[in-house]
């Protein structure tokens, strides 16, 4: 019973990096990922989410996040798992990890993310994220000031800010995200100010949005969203109902994870909606623990 879902998992990694043409080398970052699950597994197996996007550019898959809801019980641990991603990414990706380690001790962070992706021009990228805590919206706004070295750019973002995200290369910072949480919104705003159709999703309202802004300098500032997140649940919609609608948005990612739920135990969490300006869909799950335990053919 102890490998539950470390074999499903490691066969998902295998047919992700597989469907990408995942160099070798870039595979080593297998390794912290099952060592953290392989104990997480038993108290909250939707610490892992792989992601699928897609955009002009096709489709890739070999990507995931990792959360640390026991952060503060033992905030080493996220650390050592950060720096042990950023070693595979290499150049400038571990002094970006260590310094996002020493922001993540602020009382304003809920807990610190650490993603992975394969780009489709080749390159692996950090993922680094500060989930910020309910009612902390003014230190958070601080935090991520300091951190991005702009006040303005985190000035710009409606709602509460949620979340801050930081894409890393071997070069360095490649672009930060800010996400600012909505409880309810009439869709159609949100989809005329992403410059999306309406008709692009079966609903009224969306709850618990996440619209997201891109910062690729100090300099760059914008008050539009480039694309919205949202949670399934939030929607009381299920991947199924959803999936013709954003196949219009792009077929090849809706048909990767149809592909791969057939293959693996998966479950569908949440979608990303980019703008119309450059459009593109993420498509986020996790191992789905119930259908693990199923009996073959079952």
């Amino acid at each position: 019973m102890r490998r539950l879902l470390l074999a499903p998992l490691a066969a998902l990694l295998d047919d992700l990096a597989q469907l990408d043409g995942v160099e070798a080398r870039w595979r080593a970052v297998d390794a912290p990922i099952a060592e953290a699950f392989e104990s997480d597994q038993w108290r909250e197996s939707n610490v892992l989410e792989p992601s699928i996007t897609g955009d002009a550019r096709g489709v890739r898959g070999y990507r995931f996040s990792y959360g640390f809801p026991r952060y503060r019980a033992d905030p080493a641990r996220s650390q050592r798992f950060a720096v042990g991603v950023a070693r595979v990414v290499g150049g400038e990706a571990q002094d970006a990890a260590r310094r996002v380690a020493r922001a993540a001790a602020a009382p304003c962070v809920e807990q610190p993310i650490v993603g992975f992706s394969h780009d489709t021009d080749g390159a692996p990228v950090l993922k680094l994220y500060l989930l910020f805590g309910d009612g902390h919206d003014s230190a958070a706004r601080r935090l991520a000031a300091s951190v991005l070295g702009s006040e303005r750019a985190v000035a710009a973002v409606e709602g509460g800010l949620h979340l801050l995200g930081l894409d890393v290369g071997a070069g360095g910072l490649r672009r930060a995200k800010l996400y600012g949480l909505h409880r309810a919104l009439p869709w159609a705003e949100v989809a005329s100010r992403l410059g999306l159709d309406a008709s692009a999703l079966p609903v009224e309202t969306v709850h618990d949005a996440l619209l997201i802004h891109e910062v690729r300098s100090p300099e760059d500032l914008t008050s539009t969203p480039r694309a919205v997140d949202l949670p399934l649940r939030a929607q009381r919609a299920t991947f199924a109902e959803l999936a013709p609608h954003l196949a219009r948005i792009h077929p090849g990612a809706v048909e990767r994870y149809q592909e791969l739920a057939v293959r693996h135990p998966l479950r569908m969490r949440r979608v990303s909606i980019g703008a119309h300006a450059s459009p593109k869909l993420n498509l986020y799950y996790e191992l789905d623990a119930a259908r693990a335990r199923r009996p073959a053919g079952a």
